[in-house]
């Protein structure tokens, strides 16, 4: 059986909302992409870590 996700709320003590805005804020500001165009359980990457990962990965010409 599997585990019920907890919310951020009750990990946290942030508000849904609250999670959600400063997402929001996050994703203009450049620092978040949201991968999955959902309305509800969108899927976040922090893109400058991204960006170090990827670093030399590229394929030579």
């Amino acid at each position: 059986m599997a585990r019920p996700r907890k919310l951020p709320e009750t990990q946290t003590g942030i508000t849904p909302a609250t999670v959600n805005k400063s997402l929001d804020h996050l994703q203009r500001l450049g620092v978040v992409r949201e991968l999955t165009s959902l309305k509800r359980n969108r899927i976040f990457s922090y893109t400058g870590y991204l960006d170090i990962m990827n670093q030399g990965t590229e394929l030579p010409d």
